[in-house]
């Protein structure tokens, strides 16, 4: 039968890692995925603060887009219509009648 010392021998020639080499190849692994992982979180938050604030952007970027000037109603205009309806935006009939 072999001695203690002679299996650890054993093992140690099939294995040649110690424990030292496991832990700093888990803590480089660690590093490595914990930063891949931050990447995609950044990117992931950065593109959904870029939509949660879509319209405000597009507000800054193109005001032209988003400020209609004010058109003027000729007085003709107005005395020339029966009536007049005010209605919600996107009704389908909101507008006046003449």
């Amino acid at each position: 039968m072999k001695s203690t010392s002679e299996a650890g021998a054993f093992w140690r020639n099939r294995f040649p890692f110690n424990a030292a080499t496991i832990r700093r190849y888990f803590i480089w692994q660690h590093r490595w995925a914990g930063l891949l992982i931050t990447g995609f979180l950044f990117v992931a938050g950065l593109t959904g603060t870029i939509l949660a604030f879509d319209r405000e952007i597009d507000e800054w970027l193109i005001p032209e887009m988003t400020h209609v000037p004010v058109q003027d109603v000729s007085a003709a205009y107005i005395v020339g219509c029966r009536r007049w309806r005010l209605g919600v935006p996107g009704v389908r009939r909101a507008g006046v009648d003449d």
